[in-house]
């Protein structure tokens, strides 16, 4: 139900938000049309005053034009500041008077009229639950904003060690390069290849050897000549191979 009591109720608003509320505007903007229109004024009055003093002015062209220059140079600036400074006063001045609105006057805005304004136990437990509800929001939101800086740092981190890696890479390949060094993967598959082939040859001396019984007119009471002979059997018995990848 509507309040009766409208006339009790505090202001609730500081005194340029609610003079922003009750006009309808911001003071600022005023203020800033002002001061623009001030500065347009004063410089084009500048504009109009460097060509009178120059042609009042007895001089030559070109030391007159000299001396002008440099006299409203440091005129401009002298003026700027004084236009900041008079206009820092008025600024308080029309705040602080012209549109300042006492806080002992009864002024109800239009757009509150006829409102229930009045606080129960209600709007205060909606309130605090709203509160708690944005508090574990914020609380959420800043754990996140945690994980995503240390997830960045880490991916940060592995992308400088990658960098390196692919720095290592691009040395080494031009150290290969530059000195002629065979690539890895050929020289693996040349030394089994030579490995291959000498196998190749020593079983083929093996079967020779066999074949022509040198080995059955040996000493069979040498230990040390049977050992290498059994070695030598199982050797070709099953032969030894790399994989190669």
């Amino acid at each position: 139900m509507p309040n009766n009591n409208n006339l009790d109720i505090p202001r609730a608003y500081e005194d340029a938000e609610f003079v922003s509320e009750h006009l309808g505007f911001l003071p600022i903007d005023i203020l800033d049309k002002l001061y623009n229109a001030g500065n347009i004024a004063c410089y084009k009055a500048l504009e109009g005053l460097k060509p009178y003093l120059s042609m009042c002015s007895q001089l030559q062209q070109d030391k007159k034009q000299q001396l002008l220059d440099k006299a409203f140079t440091l005129f401009e600036a002298h003026l700027e500041v004084l236009i900041d400074k008079t206009f820092n006063k008025f600024q308080q001045y029309f705040l602080d008077s012209i549109l300042y609105i006492p806080h002992d006057q009864p002024i109800i805005l239009e757009h509150y009229k006829d409102l229930d304004l009045t606080l129960t136990e209600d709007h205060i437990d909606l309130i605090d639950a709203e509160l708690e509800e944005a508090r574990n929001s914020v609380i959420s939101q800043k754990a996140f904003n945690h994980w995503i800086k240390k997830e960045e740092k880490r991916l940060d981190r592995s992308l400088r060690i990658q960098e390196e890696y692919k720095r290592q890479l691009e040395f080494m390949s031009s150290l290969s390069n530059e000195y002629k060094v065979p690539q890895l993967d050929d020289a693996v598959q040349g030394v089994a290849g030579d490995l291959d082939k000498l196998q190749t040859q020593v079983e083929r001396r093996l079967d020779e050897v066999f074949k022509q019984g040198i080995l059955d007119n040996l000493e069979t009471n040498d230990i040390r000549r049977n050992y290498l002979r059994e070695v030598i059997q199982r050797h070709i018995e099953k032969p030894t191979s790399i994989d190669i990848p």
